[in-house]
Order: C-alpha cells, then structure tokens, then sequence
C-alpha cells in the first residue's frame, strides 16, 4: 500500500486531514472561509451581508440629511421673503404717513404684519400710529405682543407704560416703568420719572413718586420735563407753591429751548429735515400745553384766578385737549 506522508504547514507541523472543514489556519488561507478566502455569511449577519446593510443605513441617512437640508433650506428661504415683503409694506405705510394719509399708512402696515406678524420693529411702527390715530387700546394690544415677543426691548416697554396711563390704568404704567428699572432698560432718570408721573396722575404713592422724581432730578437738574412731574407730584400733596415754583422754571427752560431751536433753522431745508423740525416743534407745543395746563391748576389752588384762567388758555393755544386728560 502506498503510504502516503502527512502535509506539514509552514511550521513544520503535520495539517490534520480536516483541515477544511475545522475552519482553522492554514497556510495561504482564512479561518472561517472559503477557498478563495473569502469570508462566510455567519448566522449572526456578519461579512459581507453586514456590510451591505451597512452601506444601505448610510445611503438612507444620507437621502434623509439631505431632503432635511432641502426643506431648512425651503424654509429659510420663505421666512427671509417673507420678512423682505413685511420691510416692503412698512415703507410704504412710511410713505403713506408722510403724505398725511394716517388709514392708508395703517392698511399697509397691516399688511406688513399679515406677511412678518412677529416683526417687533412693525408691531412698533403699527402701535405708532394707532397711537396718533388715538386708537389706544389697539396700539397697547401691538405693544404687549412686541413685549411678549422681545420683553428688554426698550422702546416697546417705554411705550407701553405711557399707553398704559393714557388709558388710564397708572397702577398698571407704574408697574411697567418699574420692569423697566428691574430689567435696566434705558435710561433709570427717565424711567423714575415715568413711574413718578403714573403714580401723580393715579394720585397713588405719591410720597415715592417724590423720592423718584428728587432721584430723577439729582442727575439732571434743568430737565424741564423733570420738573413738570414733580411740581405735578407737590401739588397732588397739596404742597401748591413749591409746585408753582418748580412750573415756573420748567416753563421757562422749555420756552427758552423752543426759542434756540426756532432761531436755528437752516435755510432751505429738505423735506426730511422739514419733517424732523415739525414734529420737534410739536413736541415742544405738547410739552408746554400740558405745563401750561398744570400750572393753571396750581393757580387756581392758590386763589389765583385771573392767572389760572390764563395758563389754561395758553395750554389750549399749545394744543392741550381737555378730553384727552392731562399727559
């Protein structure tokens, strides 16, 4: 019988004759694999069948990211035209107002906010004309949503503290220019002296709307507006000189202040320029009108009659609107 001599691997050692199917090492071969080396597809899914699948997630997570891309992408896009048209409503609500067309300029700027209704800059400017408009209560409404939307914006809050006490509800515009200090927005003498004026005009806690308006004054001692408030605050104390000496001054810094900026117009202004100038001279009208009216109420505390009779027809000269109350 021919005998046949065991094959040795690269070691030396004698390869057993069921070296294929123990799935060990071999020379030039794989443990589990075929003769080619070539990995099996074990019954737990590894190999090449894993690998694939592997691919597939991939594949799969790709297509996700990017149809998520495409629609951030989609939505991106709409808000940024969206608020591009919102911009496109509001300057032609601008332009309306210049005009001196106040429903045309509320139409656009409602169409402004029907395309960016949580624009905090258009919710501002539709508040702003409601207000001139007198429309309080719809003015207010835009306010507490632009302040629910960007509660330290600081012109949305000054604004609702003084839409608040237009209203009426001084409790409420106290409470306002206290968030304001709390949150430290603005400028604190101004804020001191909004809280004061809400609590003189809602004739409440009036001994600390002295303290704020003394504190307001300690930092800016010729503010004409200032000085109305507390000379508002003495008199609902029923302390009615100092009152009148402190609308003596504040009367005289403001007329004094008109007077310089009248003497001051350049010649051949542009409209821009025009239209600042108006609305300047309007504020300072607003400001004496209210000034005036107070201080014929003061007046007529003291048995001043024939002059409280006067402040009260100069403060209508200026503008002063009996219905509207004192501002």
């Amino acid at each position: 019988m021919k005998r046949h001599e065991p094959r040795l691997d690269k070691h030396g050692f004698p390869i057993p004759p069921d070296f294929d199917a123990a799935g060990v090492d071999r020379p030039g071969g794989r443990a589990d694999g075929d003769r080619f080396g070539n990995d099996r597809i074990g019954s737990d899914g590894e190999g090449s069948g894993s690998s694939g699948r592997w691919l597939l997630r991939l594949l799969k997570l790709g297509v996700f990211c990017a149809v998520l891309t495409a629609v951030w992408f989609q939505l991106e896009l709409n808000v940024k035209f969206r608020n591009l048209a919102g911009r496109y409503y509001a300057q032609q609500a601008v332009e309306r107002l210049r005009a001196k067309d106040l429903d045309g300029a509320l139409h656009k700027a409602d169409q402004a906010l029907s395309w960016s209704p949580s624009s905090v800059p258009l919710l501002l400017l539709r508040a702003k004309l409601l207000h001139v408009k007198s429309d309080h209560v719809a003015a207010l409404s835009d306010i507490e949503r632009a302040v629910e939307i960007k509660p330290n914006d600081e012109e949305a809050q000054r604004i609702r503290s003084a839409l608040l006490y237009r209203l009426h509800r001084h409790p409420e515009a106290a409470a306002a220019a206290t968030e304001m200090l709390e949150r430290r927005l603005g400028d604190v003498s101004e804020s001191l002296n909004t809280r004061a004026y809400a609590r003189a005009l809602g004739g409440f806690e009036l001994d600390e709307a002295l303290t704020d308006i003394d504190r307001a004054l300690a930092e800016r001692p010729d503010n004409a507006s200032f000085l109305d408030t507390r000379a508002y605050v003495l008199f609902k104390l029923g302390r009615h000189q100092e009152a009148l000496d402190d609308l003596e001054k504040a009367i005289a810094l403001t007329e004094k202040e008109r007077d310089a900026f009248e003497r001051g117009a350049p010649p051949n202004l542009t409209d821009e320029a025009a239209e600042f100038r108006a609305e300047r001279k309007t504020r300072y009208d607003e400001n004496l009108a209210v000034m005036y009216f107070h201080r014929g109420e003061v007046q007529e505390k003291l048995g001043n009659v024939a002059e409280a009779k006067k402040d009260r027809f100069i403060g209508l000269q200026h503008g002063y609107d009996p219905a509207a109350g004192v501002y």
